[in-house]
């Protein structure tokens, strides 16, 4: 099968959320990537609930560490350990990419930077992915998704006016910038790379990512100076065209009616075409359309309104969850959700590709891996000897333990 980064080998140093996600996406489209865990913990996400259990092997999987870590070798590595860092050395003049998410001054403790790694292959792509980037008065700051949004005003627009802020349903720091942002630089890099033959060090922040996704709130208030704040803005909350709405059965409804043609098919539809006139009227109006599309939702159940509008070109959808979407057609026609047997674990469900690319397309080579399963292989295409690999077990160096449960840790 044709893969578009075959042959790029990639060391991965990062754990959780944003970091894997990045590699993962990287491995599905032909990277070789040699998940690089710290021999007393590793990657936190291993040893959380929910597993997957295969007692046949006396086996457990977090599901969430089975999908970021698909396609990867596990490689146990005590970096803070002189052979630690000779093994890394010997694995980084022969990789492509590098990246890591440690706090900054991480990296120059363990003697793993750029500046270090630099020497030893001038090519290499070297990402740090944090939260706040290698400077400013919060690089040094620990954070999460949560941290992350609020520090970028995302968090203080989301929700209703006069209610509580709502956390989104999603990790869309982590997720949307850091690990799409952080995967855009990476092969932008490539690219680079590929014309002018030069390495580079990338300082990929959630925090800058997560400011360019204000593209509407930021270039308003920056000519504007308005106070921004939750359903001040066209598309969070202030048109009543662009909401959601309550139904009879206690669900929800989604409209997005914002061109005039879809908001006519709306009002004709709902035997409301004065409302279609009253939108004329201005801002001043927007509370009182609200007030009676509230009402006119509440008159019928969510499916009941689906069923109406079928056909209907006005930007309406029921507000699925999480088991509708799973069951939705259009979800398994686009082969969202896919099946694979894990060597170990045996079959598995999970998300699919992200990237439509037929000629090359995504692959499962492997599923995630058991901790420091490759520990072996890595070391032996390195040059070891089974004898010294026995004495980096021995002294803490590596580590090989499948099922230990170190959630205690978390």
């Amino acid at each position: 099968m044709n893969s578009p980064l075959k042959d790029i080998k990639v060391l991965d140093l990062t754990r959780l959320l944003p970091g894997p996600f990045l590699t993962m996406l990287l491995g599905d489209y032909g990277a070789e990537v040699i998940k690089i865990e710290d021999p007393n913990l590793g990657d936190y996400v291993r040893w959380r609930k929910p597993f997957i259990y295969n007692e046949a092997h006396d086996l457990k999987m977090n599901t969430l560490f089975s999908y970021l870590n698909r396609n990867k070798k596990s490689l146990t590595l005590n970096l803070k350990s002189e052979f630690g860092r000779e093994i890394f050395y010997k694995l980084a003049k022969n990789a492509d990419i590098i990246v890591e998410s440690f706090r900054p001054d991480v990296k120059y403790k363990l003697k793993i930077d750029y500046e270090t790694i630099e020497k030893i292959n001038p090519r290499i792509i070297y990402a740090s992915l944090t939260g706040f980037g290698q400077n400013g008065p919060y690089k040094d700051i620990a954070g999460h998704d949560i941290n992350y949004i609020a520090f970028t005003g995302i968090l203080s627009l989301t929700g209703k006016y006069n209610g509580r802020i709502t956390i989104p349903g999603t990790q869309i720091g982590d997720i949307g910038a850091g690990s799409y942002m952080g995967l855009n630089s990476i092969l932008l890099a490539l690219i680079a790379r590929e014309k002018y033959d030069i390495g580079q060090y990338l300082d990929i922040s959630i925090y800058d990512g997560l400011i360019s996704w204000l593209p509407a709130t930021f270039n308003d208030f920056l000519l504007l100076k308005d106070k921004f704040q939750k359903e001040d803005g066209r598309l969070i909350g202030e048109l009543p065209w662009y909401n959601v709405y309550k139904t009879k059965d206690d669900k929800e409804i989604a409209i997005g009616a914002l061109e005039l043609k879809f908001w006519e098919n709306f009002c004709n539809t709902i035997n409301r075409p004065d409302l279609i006139e009253l939108r004329n009227l201005g801002i001043s109006e927007h509370t009182k359309i609200k007030r009676i599309l509230e009402n006119i939702f509440l008159e019928k159940t969510r499916d009941e309104w689906i069923e109406i509008f079928h056909g209907i070109d006005c930007c309406i959808a029921p507000v699925l969850n999480i088991k509708e979407v799973l069951k939705d057609p259009h979800l398994l026609e686009r082969n969202l959700i896919i099946e694979y047997k894990h060597e170990k674990l045996g079959k598995i469900k999970q998300i699919g590709f992200s990237f439509k690319l037929p000629k090359t397309p995504g692959n499962i080579q492997f599923g995630a891996p058991t901790f420091g399963q490759h520990n072996n292989e890595i070391l032996q295409e390195l040059g070891y000897t089974k004898e010294q690999i026995n004495k980096f077990e021995k002294e803490g160096i590596i580590k090989t333990e499948n099922n230990q449960d170190r959630s205690v840790f978390l």
